[in-house]
């Protein structure tokens, strides 16, 4: 007697097992993959801006005469795009102006930083007493003139510069030299939370 053998799997099984998986996929993989798709970009940034940090404040303690050296942005400082520029000018930071841009930010050329190739604000008025933790530099996304002063109650916004990772999160380094992406809903409790926190700000 002659056995015949059973394929494993008809054609409409299959089909269906393909459907499933592709539902499957579908609805699980974006959670899986989004976190780290749309922190990829902002990681750099926050580099670029550690590194802003890191060259201010180490010339700022350096003992250098602040009249000739500013290193830190006074309460004076027209804007953070001027600051950045007074930094390349003088030597704290050997870059070049597109090192100051966000992804979908049309990049500024030479050493010539202008407005709208700047994805920094700038805290100002930083000295010896300011606290640990204060926010020194945040990408524009976050539009304020002055720290809050107590939580952050003020969303983060599309100001038309390009910047890809506008609504997704925040880009944050403060004094201290820490440095923090945070979501949308993390602002409101680890931007700042000091009274004391009331600096200007200087925007691009």
């Amino acid at each position: 007697m002659q056995t015949i053998r059973k394929s494993a799997f008809t054609l409409n099984e299959l089909m269906v097992v393909i459907s499933v998986l592709a539902v499957f996929l579908a609805i699980f993989l974006p959670m899986f993959s989004s976190e780290p798709h749309s922190k990829g970009p902002m990681t750099g940034v926050l580099s670029n801006g550690r590194s802003i940090y890191l060259a201010a404040f180490g010339m700022a303690w350096e003992g250098q005469d602040s009249s000739v050296y500013p290193a830190l942005p006074t309460n004076g400082t027209a804007s953070s795009t001027a600051y950045f520029n007074n930094l390349m000018a003088r030597g704290v930071l050997n870059v070049k102006a597109d090192f100051f841009a966000g992804p979908g930010m049309r990049a500024s050329p030479g050493t010539n930083l202008v407005a709208s190739g700047n994805a920094w604000n700038v805290t100002l008025g930083f000295n010896e007493r300011t606290m640990d933790g204060t926010p020194f530099l945040f990408t524009r996304n976050l539009a304020l003139s002055a720290l809050p002063g107590a939580t952050c109650n003020t969303p983060l916004t599309n100001d038309g510069s390009g910047l890809s990772f506008a609504l997704k999160g925040l880009c944050v380094v403060a004094k201290g030299g820490s440095a923090h992406i945070l979501k949308p809903s993390q602002i409101v409790t680890n931007f700042t939370s000091s009274a004391s926190m009331t600096n200007l700000v200087a925007r691009p």
